[in-house]
């Protein structure tokens, strides 16, 4: 009886060991580590998307995997977990070609001025692979002076990028982007095909 507790014990052991985290753990990883600053949650067994970044870097390339898995989306690129917190440090980032999404709110910025803490974001590098951007996603990133619009993109959510009021240079490498009601905006509602790619146009008008 003993030897068969001990048995299962051991086998016990050996599942829980062998179990992926949930979260990655930021204290464990050192300023020197590529993916320092960063945490994140599965979507899958094999992927992760990003929920945090609470580095001190100004420009920050984001990996393609972190603790071997695969990162496909940003949750959040917030200083904490679950609060809208901008990470006031970052001033560029640089998404990998395995990202295929940014989620809602993912660079929120509240346009309250009476908050401690702002976006000092002014530049986002999205890759070629990208599919879809939510809404607010980077609602009230002031400073944001420049987006190009990978041809890879289906749609951009409401407010995406609405309050950004520095966003001097819009570019959109395809045609057949979608766009939902103000995501650029009070100025542009929606468009869909060639209407986006002159949406550089009418902001310069």
């Amino acid at each position: 009886m003993k030897r068969r507790i001990l048995a299962m014990l051991l086998v016990l052991s050996l599942v829980l060991s062998l179990a992926p985290m949930t979260l990655a753990v930021g204290e464990e990883k050192s300023p020197d580590d590529p993916d320092y600053g960063f945490t994140y949650r599965f979507v899958t067994r094999d992927t992760i998307e990003i929920t945090s970044y609470y580095g001190y870097e100004a420009e920050v390339a984001v990996p393609s995997s972190i603790d071997g898995y695969t990162v496909v989306g940003i949750r959040s690129f917030h200083s904490e977990e679950d609060y809208s917190t901008p990470n006031k440090f970052v001033t560029k980032v640089i998404l990998p070609d395995t990202v295929t999404y940014i989620a809602d709110d993912a660079f929120y910025d509240d346009d309250d001025w009476s908050s401690q803490t702002h976006s000092e974001l002014r530049e986002i590098v999205l890759p070629e692979g990208l599919k879809t951007i939510g809404e607010r996603a980077f609602f009230h990133n002031e400073y944001l002076q420049k987006v190009a619009i990978p041809a890879s993109v289906t749609e951009i959510g409401k407010g995406a990028f609405a309050a950004c009021t520095n966003l001097s240079s819009i570019v959109f490498k395809g045609e057949s982007t979608l766009l939902h009601g103000g995501a650029f905006g009070a100025r542009v509602g929606y468009g869909v095909g060639s209407f986006a790619g002159k949406l550089n146009e009418l902001y310069q008008n």
